[in-house]
C-alpha cells in the first residue's frame, strides 16, 4: 500500500514535470473518450488525474474548512482565467458532508484515488490527513447539539466557520428548520465509516460517530415521521434550544414529503430500520404510501424500447441512493438501474447532447453575482414533471452511469470536460451551455465531488455488508425485491447497447482556462 502511494505521486510528478504549466490542468485533452470505454490501464490514469485535480478544491477556504473539518458548499471562479473569484460559499449541509465522510473514509482504506483527493501534495500523508478532519468534523457535529439539542442530532443547512457551525443559513431560521433529505445521505456515509474507523483501531472515534448516529436513530420518527407512512421532507423544530422530547416538530407546509423512489428513500430506509415501530403494519405503511410514485416507463429509443423508474425530473441527482445503500445487489434493482443508464446515455447520444442532465447552477454572464439552481434538468419522457432546462449540462450527470459501467461514464464526463473552460486550476467547472457560449463559473462539491465518489464505486458494497453483520440486510432485500418486481413484471431493452457521445461542445465562443491562474485578488 505504501509502494502504491508513492507509484502514485511519482506518476503525478512526472505528469506535471512534462506539462506546460498554462495547460496542465486540461488534462482531458490528453486522453480518448473511445479507450476510456474500454482500457482499464488509461481510465486508472485517468482517475488518478481526476482526483489530483479536484483535490485542489479540497483545500482551506475553497471547500472546506481545516479548522473545523467542515465542507463549504463551494466558490466562485473567475470568469476568465479560472482562478479564485469574489465569493466562498461559507455555507454547507449534510449532503455535502456525506461526500466528504466517504472519501475521507476511503482514504483510510487506502485507495490511492481517495488519498490524493484529501492531500494532493502529500498522498503519502493522506491517511493522516484523513483521520485529523474526522476528529475535528466529529468536534463540529457535538458541539452543535450541544448548542442546538432541538435538531435532535439532525442538520439544517448552516454557516460554517473555525468554530464550526455557527447557526442554520439562510432561508433555514424563520422558522427552524431541517431536512430529511440531505441527512438521510450522510445517515448512510456515517454508517459504514463506524466500522472502518473501528478495524483501523480508531475506537475512540469511532465511538463519539456512533454516538451521532445512534442519536439520530433515536430522534427520526419523533421529528420527521407524520403517520400513515408519511415521512416530512422539511420539518419545523419549534425551539431549537430544547431536546426533542420535551419540543414540537411540524412539517413546513408546501415542502412536501419524502414518497418517491429517489435519493429521498435513503432517509425512508434509515427510518424502516431504526424507527421505534408499534408494530409491523404500522413500518410497513411506508412502502404502501410510496409505491403510487414507483412507476415504469419505456423509453422510447430509435431500436426499441427501454424500460426504467420514471424519474421526477430524470435528473441524475435523483440516483444518489446507488452510491450509498446496496441496491445493486438485488437483481431486479440492478437490472432496472442499469437500463435507466442505458436510457439515460441513448437519450443524448441520438439527440446529439453532448453531455448527460443534473440539477446543477445555472450558466451565467462575467458579471454575474447570484446563481440560478436548474433543479429541472432531465429528460421529459421519463419525467413526472416538466423539464424546462435541456440546455445545460454538468460533468456530475454521469455520475450514476459510473455505478453501473465506470467505462461509458468516463466517455460521457470526459466529453464534457473537453468543453471550453470547463477544467481549471480547481478541477472541473460546475456547468456550461450544450452551444458552448456560457459556464457557471463556479466549483461545488455536488457538481465535483458526486462525481469522484461514483467514480471510486460509492459505498453500496461496503454498507451491505455491514448491514449483513447487523441483521439489516435480509429486510432490505425482502422490501426491495417486493417493491420492485411487483412494479417492473417485464423489462425491455436489456440488451441495449449504452449510448457514447455523438456531438462536442463548440469551444471558439470561450477559449480555455490558465492553469497557472490563481486568486481574483
Amino acid at each position: 500500500k505504501e509502494l502504491m502511494r508513492v507509484l502514485i505521486l511519482l506518476f503525478i510528478l512526472v505528469f506535471l514535470s512534462s506539462a506546460d504549466p498554462s495547460d496542465v490542468c486540461r488534462f482531458a485533452s490528453r486522453f480518448s473518450g473511445e479507450d476510456l470505454v474500454h482500457d482499464r490501464k488509461i481510465q486508472d490514469d485517468f482517475l488518478h488525474q481526476v482526483a489530483y485535480w479536484e483535490g485542489h478544491f479540497h483545500q482551506d477556504g475553497i471547500g472546506i474548512n481545516m479548522k473545523s473539518g467542515l465542507t463549504m458548499v463551494g466558490h466562485k471562479l473567475n470568469y476568465t482565467t479560472g482562478g479564485l473569484g469574489y465569493g466562498l460559499f461559507n455555507i454547507s449541509a449534510a449532503s455535502k458532508e456525506c461526500l466528504h465522510v466517504i472519501l475521507l473514509m476511503k482514504t483510510l482504506l487506502h485507495d490511492p484515488r481517495a488519498s490524493l483527493f484529501v492531500n494532493h501534495m502529500h498522498p503519502e500523508m493522506a491517511y493522516e490527513t484523513a483521520l485529523e478532519i474526522l476528529t475535528k468534523k466529529i468536534a463540529s457535529y457535538e458541539k452543535f447539539n450541544k448548542q442546538f439539542p432541538g435538531y435532535g442530532g439532525f442538520f439544517p443547512w448552516y454557516f460554517v466557520s473555525d468554530e464550526g457551525i455557527t447557526g442554520p443559513s439562510w432561508g433555514w431560521a424563520d422558522p427552524y428548520i431541517t431536512p430529511s433529505l440531505d441527512n438521510g445521505e450522510l445517515i448512510w456515509a456515517i454508517y459504514p465509516l463506524i466500522k472502518v474507523l473501528r478495524d483501523h483501531g480508531h475506537f475512540d472515534l469511532a465511538n463519539r460517530y456512533e454516538s451521532q448516529l445512534n442519536l439520530m436513530k433515536i430522534n427520526a420518527k419523533k421529528i420527521f415521521y407524520l403517520g400513515g407512512g408519511k415521512v416530512s421532507a422539511v420539518t419545523i423544530v419549534g425551539n431549537v434550544t430544547v431536546p426533542p422530547e420535551k419540543n414540537s416538530y411540524l412539517p413546513l407546509v408546501g415542502a412536501g414529503l419524502i414518497d418517491d423512489p429517489y435519493e429521498g428513500e435513503l432517509f425512508s430506509w434509515f427510518l424502516d430500520l431504526y424507527g421505534p415501530w408499534e408494530n409491523e403494519t404500522e413500518r410497513e405503511q411506508i412502502w404502501v404510501y410510496k409505491r403510487a410514485k414507483l412507476e415504469s416507463v419505456d423509453y422510447q429509443a430509435p431500436l426499441g424500447n427501454i424500460t426504467v423508474q420514471r424519474g421526477f425530473w430524470y435528473s441524475a441527482h435523483e440516483q444518489w441512493k446507488i452510491l450509498l445503500m446496496p441496491y445493486l445487489n438485488i437483481p431486479i434493482c440492478k437490472r432496472i438501474f442499469t437500463n435507466c443508464e442505458r436510457a439515460r446515455t441513448v437519450h443524448s447520444s441520438v439527440n446529439k447532447i453532448p453531455g448527460l442532465y443534473a440539477s446543477v447552477y445555472d450558466v451565467g454572464k462575467v458579471d454575474w453575482i447570484n446563481f440560478k439552481y436548474v433543479s429541472d434538468a432531465g429528460i421529459q419522457q421519463l419525467a413526472f414533471e416538466p423539464v424546462k432546462n435541456r440546455a445545460v449540462i454538468t460533468p456530475y450527470g454521469s455520475f450514476p452511469t459510473f455505478i453501473i459501467d465506470l467505462g461509458v461514464g468516463l466517455a460521457w464526463y470526459h466529453n464534457v470536460l473537453l468543453g471550453p473552460r470547463m477544467q481549471g486550476p480547481y478541477g472541473s467547472t460546475e456547468s456550461i451551455n450544450v452551444d458552448g457560449t456560457a459556464i457557471a463559473a463556479l466549483t461545488t462539491w455536488d457538481s465535483k465531488i458526486t462525481s469522484l465518489t461514483a467514480m471510486l464505486g460509492g459505498v453500496w458494497e461496503i454498507v451491505g455488508e455491514v448491514m449483513k453483520e447487523e441483521g439489516t440486510y435480509s429486510r432490505f432485500e425482502e422490501v426491495m425485491t417486493r417493491e420492485y418486481s411487483a412494479k417492473f413484471p417485464v423489462l425491455k431493452g436489456e440488451d441495449y447497447q449504452f449510448g457514447l457521445p455523438t456531438a462536442k461542445i463548440p469551444t471558439d465562443m470561450l477559449g480555455y482556462f490558465n492553469c497557472s491562474a490563481n486568486s481574483n485578488s
